[in-house]
């Protein structure tokens, strides 16, 4: 079987589907060997050589397609004028990782992660909707298969996309090993490069609206306590400037530490210094973040929309996102009382054994196979 699938998120800043595309290539080649893949971009050669991955597996091919990735995604997702179903022929299965699919010859599957697009449109710029929306309704016309990652978001593709149930596949996403817990002493490197206070709540995600980081400001604003500070990891994504606004009006600017984008290798260790993980997101698909705090071993307090729930299950404090007094009271409560803090650690422990990268390969090379014969 020859498979061929989209890794452009693999080129791009390696934010959420980028981190899953690269999962679940990583799993697919430690599992299968008996089927040839095929891995193209939209990039320049130069561009490939310097952020390209490499799985050294002989059944594991690039195909790239030799144009800058800005005029390559214009040209092909948006007129048409080049479409890749041009470049792509004699394969059994493609697969969209990023919304999109060409129009082809051949079966397709493609990631639909969230439709925040639809159900917050508000948090986005015109130009981020446009290009969504037009990608979205293509995908979901010309794709056999869709996979999203929780029962959550699949409910969402059927109501508001009115795509027949039988078409969407959730297939969990995993966990990197590195998310564990670590002894107190490796912690001292991470907190002296990144001036990490003793105690402090954590948030990780991209900065912009749909994270609700604006409510978390305030309700840490209320808690009116010196012996703790609230530390934001993560790049600053659109329509950000509220959060830097709010923590200006509120005086908070020494006591809210920003460390922009943190590098997988100490993201783990961020983790595992926090007191508290606080992710009052208004919506996601399927949510990262409360699964790698979990894994680190550190109590988690998250929304009770969308795929959250499905996430933490029962090992979290689960809150009304857009109710601050009530994110403060469960920050509170977590942090003051040892017995809750002790048994969300260990339910979250035993929480993230649900969630494999080679589980979530396994079950994606079964709908490839489905769908080749």
């Amino acid at each position: 079987m020859r498979i061929v699938i989209d890794a452009q998120p693999l080129l791009e800043p390696l934010a959420g589907i980028g981190r899953c595309v690269g999962s679940l290539l990583k799993s697919l080649a430690e599992i299968d060997d008996g089927n040839d893949y095929y891995l193209y971009y939209g990039a320049s050669l130069r561009q490939r050589r310097a952020r390209l991955p490499s799985f050294n597996k002989p059944n594991f091919h690039s195909k790239l397609i030799k144009f800058p990735g800005r005029i390559f995604r214009f040209l092909t997702e948006n007129v048409h004028i080049l479409p890749v179903g041009t470049f792509l022929r004699g394969y059994d299965v493609f697969h969209g990782t990023n919304y999109y699919v060409p129009g082809l010859s051949f079966p397709s599957i493609v990631n639909i992660y969230d439709l925040s697009y639809v159900l917050f449109s508000h948090c986005f710029t015109r130009e981020m909707l446009c290009d969504i929306r037009y990608k979205v309704a293509a995908a979901t016309e010309r794709a056999d298969r869709i996979i999203t990652g929780s029962e959550s978001t699949k409910a969402d593709i059927v109501k508001f996309l009115k795509v027949n149930a039988e078409k969407v596949e959730v297939i969990r996403f995993g966990l990197e090993e590195g998310f564990r817990p670590v002894k107190h002493e490796k912690l001292v490197r991470v907190r002296e490069k990144y001036h990490l206070p003793e105690r402090f709540i954590l948030f990780v995600g991209t900065i912009e609206p749909r994270k609700n980081i604006v409510s978390l400001v305030h309700a840490f604003h209320r808690m009116n306590r010196n012996d703790i500070s609230l530390v934001i990891a993560g790049r600053r994504g659109w329509l950000y400037e509220e959060v830097f606004r709010e923590i200006e009006k509120l005086n908070l600017g020494d006591r809210v530490i920003f460390l922009d984008y943190v590098p997988e290798t100490d993201l783990p260790l961020i983790y595992n210094s926090a007191s508290v993980f606080v992710y009052p997101s208004l919506y996601e698909g399927f949510g990262f973040p409360p699964l790698e705090a979990m894994a680190c071993g550190v109590p988690v307090v998250t929304s009770n929309k969308s795929s959250l729930p499905e996430i933490v299950g029962d090992a979290g404090v689960l809150i009304n996102p857009e109710n601050v007094e009530e994110i403060k009271e469960a920050i509170i409560d977590v942090l003051e009382d040892e017995a809750l803090r002790k048994d969300m650690v260990k339910k979250g422990l035993k929480r993230v054994k649900l969630f494999s990268w080679k589980k979530c390969a396994e079950d994606t090379l079964k709908l490839y196979k489905g769908l080749s014969r």
